[in-house]
Protein backbone atom coordinates (compact mmCIF):
# COMPACT_ATOMS: atom_id res chain seq x y z
CA UNK A 1 0.00 0.00 0.00
CA UNK A 2 1.58 3.30 -0.87
CA UNK A 3 0.73 6.52 1.09
CA UNK A 4 1.41 10.34 1.30
CA UNK A 5 0.84 11.27 4.67
CA UNK A 6 2.36 13.85 7.46
CA UNK A 7 3.13 11.50 10.70
CA UNK A 8 4.48 11.84 13.91
CA UNK A 9 8.03 9.96 14.57
CA UNK A 10 10.38 9.72 17.22
CA UNK A 11 13.98 9.97 15.94
CA UNK A 12 17.61 10.66 17.38
CA UNK A 13 20.02 13.29 15.45
CA UNK A 14 23.27 12.15 16.24
CA UNK A 15 26.46 14.57 16.20
CA UNK A 16 26.99 13.88 12.31
CA UNK A 17 23.72 14.61 11.45
CA UNK A 18 22.52 10.78 11.07
CA UNK A 19 19.16 10.35 11.83
CA UNK A 20 18.01 7.15 13.68
CA UNK A 21 13.67 6.53 14.18
CA UNK A 22 12.83 5.61 16.99
CA UNK A 23 8.91 5.32 16.94
CA UNK A 24 6.27 6.19 14.60
CA UNK A 25 2.74 6.93 15.00
CA UNK A 26 0.48 6.19 12.51
CA UNK A 27 -3.57 7.01 13.25
CA UNK A 28 -3.83 5.49 16.66
CA UNK A 29 -0.81 3.20 16.65
CA UNK A 30 2.49 3.76 18.00
CA UNK A 31 4.94 1.56 16.66
CA UNK A 32 8.70 1.21 18.05
CA UNK A 33 11.00 1.22 15.50
CA UNK A 34 13.42 -2.42 15.68
CA UNK A 35 15.76 -1.53 12.85
CA UNK A 36 16.43 0.77 9.99
CA UNK A 37 17.66 -0.46 6.56
CA UNK A 38 18.76 1.41 3.34
CA UNK A 39 18.79 5.10 2.93
CA UNK A 40 18.63 7.08 0.31
CA UNK A 41 18.39 11.12 -0.43
CA UNK A 42 15.70 12.69 -2.80
CA UNK A 43 14.11 15.96 -3.88
CA UNK A 44 11.76 15.78 -1.29
CA UNK A 45 14.11 14.52 1.55
CA UNK A 46 15.76 11.58 3.29
CA UNK A 47 14.08 8.01 2.45
CA UNK A 48 15.16 5.51 5.46
CA UNK A 49 13.10 2.12 5.17
CA UNK A 50 12.43 0.68 8.89
CA UNK A 51 10.82 -2.36 10.20
CA UNK A 52 9.18 -2.33 13.59
CA UNK A 53 8.99 -4.72 16.66
CA UNK A 54 5.78 -6.52 15.17
CA UNK A 55 7.93 -6.90 11.81
CA UNK A 56 6.10 -4.08 9.92
CA UNK A 57 7.38 -2.51 7.23
CA UNK A 58 7.61 1.75 6.55
CA UNK A 59 9.74 3.74 4.21
CA UNK A 60 9.64 7.21 6.07
CA UNK A 61 10.54 10.47 4.94
CA UNK A 62 12.33 13.51 6.58
CA UNK A 63 11.82 16.86 4.70
CA UNK A 64 14.29 19.12 6.17
CA UNK A 65 13.10 22.28 5.07
CA UNK A 66 9.43 21.52 6.43
CA UNK A 67 10.66 20.12 9.50
CA UNK A 68 8.02 17.16 8.90
CA UNK A 69 8.27 13.41 8.45
CA UNK A 70 5.86 11.64 6.18
CA UNK A 71 4.80 7.87 5.57
CA UNK A 72 5.65 7.21 2.03
CA UNK A 73 4.79 3.34 2.35
CA UNK A 74 3.74 0.53 4.23
CA UNK A 75 4.10 -2.71 4.36
CA UNK A 76 3.19 -5.88 5.92
CA UNK A 77 6.54 -7.45 6.68
CA UNK A 78 7.26 -7.38 2.45
CA UNK A 79 8.49 -4.46 0.86
CA UNK A 80 8.92 -3.61 -2.68
CA UNK A 81 11.82 -0.78 -2.59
Amino acid sequence: MKVVEAIEVVARFDLSGKITPLSVTWGEKNYSIESSGRRWQAEDGQHILVMTHSERMFELVFNPTAGRWYLKQVGDGQITA
